[in-house]
């Protein structure tokens, strides 16, 4: 278990959240993952980052959750990871279609998100561990677009710039997978 998740089990180990099943938080976080994207939609950007933020500290807890309360299961990974996507999807589609970034830009970044997890899981298929830290988690590009939320209000290009970054570096690691798995299985 790596660090982090160990001090994050500390804060949540006596609180009333044991008491949640953790796929219930994972629906909770899918939930306020629509609502964020609804709001970007609607142009609410900085409210829209919040509740991004608000999903992402669900995203954190259920895992915690199934820890502290020996519930975890294969299903509730796997769970978890489908409806991240999903709210992936919603988040970035919301930001795409709200008229505040260039569409292609937005595509562009929705490609690079879904291709870093696309190549992580097919590496993991083929029993390989290429490259998961860093920018490509969930956690990291929840907070990072929370970030540029703030920043909208001063320079409303932000956006834009958020997308340019995760087209760019979604994109350069799902191409860096590819070269390292294909040489690993050569």
């Amino acid at each position: 278990m790596a660090g982090s998740e160990k001090r994050i089990d500390r804060i949540i180990k006596n609180t009333f959240l044991l008491k949640l099943k953790p796929n219930t938080v994972s629906f909770f976080a899918l939930l306020t993952a629509f609502f964020s994207g609804y709001l970007f939609y609607s142009k609410n950007v900085l409210l829209a980052g919040f509740f991004l933020l608000l999903s992402g500290i669900l995203d954190i807890i259920d895992g915690s959750i199934a820890r502290l309360t020996d519930n975890v299961t294969r299903f509730g990974d796997f769970l978890d990871h489908v409806l991240d996507r999903y709210s992936d999807f919603v988040v970035l589609a919301g930001i795409t279609f709200s008229g505040l970034v260039s569409p292609i830009l937005g595509f562009l970044a929705m490609s690079g998100v879904f291709m870093t997890n696309y190549t992580w899981i097919n590496a993991r298929v083929q029993g390989l561990n290429v490259l998961y830290a860093g920018f490509v988690r969930r956690s990291v590009r929840v907070i990072i677009t929370s970030l540029f939320c703030v920043i909208y209000l001063f320079d409303s290009n932000a956006l834009n710039y958020l997308m340019i970054l995760f087209a760019v570096l979604g994109n350069a690691v799902s191409i860096y997978r590819v070269i390292a798995v294909r040489r690993i299985l050569q």
